[in-house]
């Protein structure tokens, strides 16, 4: 799945940041309805209830001015605004209800003004908007709104006298609500839970988390836990680093390649147009792997035993393209090897057939006084071009890739960067996917690079392998 959402990186934001921008519009939307609610339908309540909202603020322990209106576009009553903060009732509300009542939902929503409940519901829903693909966000989000309501109950019971009035003002303008709505009152369903509400003022006992969320809870706690266990397991520690210069290699050494599966075997079968493939692994944790492909197409795929079923096989194909590089790599790495041999040979023969000339040329100089100055400027010059031998092995295996990959058809002149970053071959930039190839197989830290270029007589090699 991250190496889904690696390479579709560019879909996945796009996706997010359009659903985020509904989300914004969403938002921006309420907040204009706010600004509706308070300039449309308003009517003031009556210089007795600004009187009486006056005292109930000092009750309450809130400071700041408060503006109390009556609307005719909401059916239960709502508090905004920060700097400025409003209430606003149902319009014949007040009419409609005892003053104890009335007051008591004046006491509740002070006591949202007093806790500052508009600037933090604001800040949640933005956080919302931005996380709005979590469900476990979003469950807390609806958990965090539920106990500010049971702050606000708990602190309208203290101021009150009697809590009844409280109740059976909650009661009453629910169902206004209801009414208004076209709908029965149905207690404890819909958001606003007023039969849990009710309970919870009367059992003096928070809400408790039911069936269906226990159940989900456990098993996101499960999957997060298996998840960790299997990253565990599943990570290798880094191979041990090859600290040393090209210079200072032995001749006899191989470049280091990562082989995490140590058997890997593969066979064909060809019957007339049949043509039949089987690739067999063991990786070094002991899983086992098994693929056979019938003329290109994948038709049986094994994992530890289990047949895995077609519509699987997208999923875990590229274990296999794993696989087939690391045989490809072990089978280059062995070439390699013969290669070398044989080049040891010729260049020990090349040695001794120089040491020969060099005598020759030895004597002749001491018969001749300006020969001297020549012959060591050559040789200078020669050992000056060739590159230590280590430098060789590396070089020679890059360039074979090249050609195995049709990256190049000449070797000569030629030019090449490989390091952590990027490759460049004759001043052009590889794709990412034929880079990972060879990053892959040839860095192993962050430090090291290779770069050679040769055209006609001049060579240049830098090699640097950690």
């Amino acid at each position: 799945v991250g190496d889904y959402l690696n390479e579709h990186a560019s879909i996945v934001a796009g996706l997010w940041l359009l659903c985020l921008t509904f989300q914004l519009v969403r938002l921006t939307g309420g907040l204009y309805q706010m600004r509706r609610f308070r300039r449309k339908g308003i009517h003031p309540p009556g210089i007795e209830w600004v009187g009486r909202l006056a005292t109930l603020c000092r009750v309450a322990g809130v400071r700041k001015k408060v503006l109390l209106l009556q609307s005719e576009l909401v059916s239960m009553p709502v508090t905004f605004g920060f700097l400025k903060p409003t209430i606003l009732i149902p319009f014949g509300m007040i009419a409609g209800l005892p003053a104890d009542q009335l007051e008591t939902i004046l006491l509740h929503e002070l006591a949202h003004i007093r806790r500052n409940d508009y600037l933090s519901n604001l800040l949640l829903y933005i956080t919302e908007s931005v996380f709005f693909f979590n469900p476990a966000f979003r469950w807390m989000a609806s958990r965090i709104r539920q106990e500010r309501e049971a702050c606000c109950d708990d602190i309208v019971l203290a101021d009150t006298p009697n809590r009844n009035s409280y109740f059976d003002a909650l009661i009453a303008f629910r169902v206004q609500a209801m009414a208004q709505e076209g709908y029965p009152l149905q207690l404890g369903i819909g958001k606003t839970d007023l039969l849990w509400r009710i309970r919870r003022m009367l059992d003096k006992e928070n809400k408790k988390l039911h069936v269906m969320e226990k159940a989900l809870l456990s098993v996101g706690l499960m999957i997060v836990l298996a998840i960790g266990l299997v990253s565990m397991n599943e990570w290798q520690a880094p191979p041990p680093a090859v600290t040393s210069a090209p210079a200072e290699v032995s001749s006899d050494t191989a470049p280091a390649i990562k082989v995490p599966y140590p058997s890997i075997s593969k066979s064909s079968d060809i019957e007339g147009a049949r043509k039949t493939c089987k690739i067999s692994a063991t990786d070094a944790e002991g899983n086992t792997f098994q693929l056979t492909k019938t003329n290109g197409e994948i038709t049986e795929m094994i994992i530890n035993g289990n047949v895995l079923s077609p519509a699987d096989y997208d999923r875990y194909e590229y274990i296999f393209d794993k696989i087939e590089r690391h045989r490809e790599a072990r089978e280059n790495a062995q070439s390699d090897e013969a290669t070398e041999a044989t080049e040891q040979v010729e260049a020990t023969e090349a040695t001794e057939a120089t040491e020969a000339t060099e005598a020759t040329e030895t004597t002749e100089a001491t018969e001749a006084t300006e020969a001297p100055e020549t012959t060591e400027a050559t040789e200078a010059t020669e050992v000056t071009e060739a590159p230590a031998p280590a430098s060789n092995r590396w070089i020679h295996c890059i360039i074979k890739d090249l050609t195995r990959n049709g990256i190049i058809a000449n070797e000569d002149p030629l030019s090449f960067t490989l390091d952590k970053d990027h490759l460049i071959v004759n001043g052009v930039r590889q794709p990412d996917e034929v880079y990972r190839l060879f990053k892959e197989k040839y860095i192993n830290n962050p430090k090291d690079h290779f770069d050679y270029s040769r055209d006609g007589g001049s060579t240049h090699v830098e090699v640097w392998v950690e």
